[in-house]
């Protein structure tokens, strides 16, 4: 019997979005991690391989009375970081963990667009479900 043949991979491009309290030097986020390095390893690229997305990781959102401003600031800053380092056609893929996904939730709000989401153990939260319908 023969095997059938897989089809070919889809070239990719991702960036890396961190979640509360990620600054470490050796973050997972960050193109030289132990992460980053396996993403590139199978084959897919990073946004930018010398200075991943970085971002306050501050909690302020999760407190209501501060409405989520540092989150859409640096949904904001997501999306003007995406515009400076990729093409201006160019759908790119996202791993976000925790509540980085509510930065990529603004940044889909602010008009970027993803070739694929993936969110890494992030909380879903009933409050941010208006700006989750932007990552449709």
């Amino acid at each position: 019997m023969d095997t059938p043949e897989l089809p070919p991979k889809r070239p990719r491009t991702f960036v890396l979005v961190g979640g509360t309290h990620s600054l470490a030097d050796d973050a997972w986020w960050r193109p030289g991690s132990v992460f980053g390095r396996a993403v590139t390893s199978h084959g897919y690229t990073l946004v930018n391989q010398k200075r991943g997305f970085v971002w306050t990781t501050d909690l302020e959102g999760i407190w209501p009375w501060r409405r989520r401003r540092t989150w859409a600031v640096e949904g904001e800053h997501l999306y003007w970081y995406l515009r400076a380092n990729t093409s201006w056609n160019e759908l790119p893929s996202v791993i976000a963990h925790s509540h980085g996904l509510q930065v990529v939730a603004y940044a889909s709000r602010f008009g970027q667009r993803w070739d694929l989401v993936i969110s890494m153990a992030s909380p879903i939260r009933d409050d941010m479900t208006p700006i989750y319908q932007s990552l449709r």
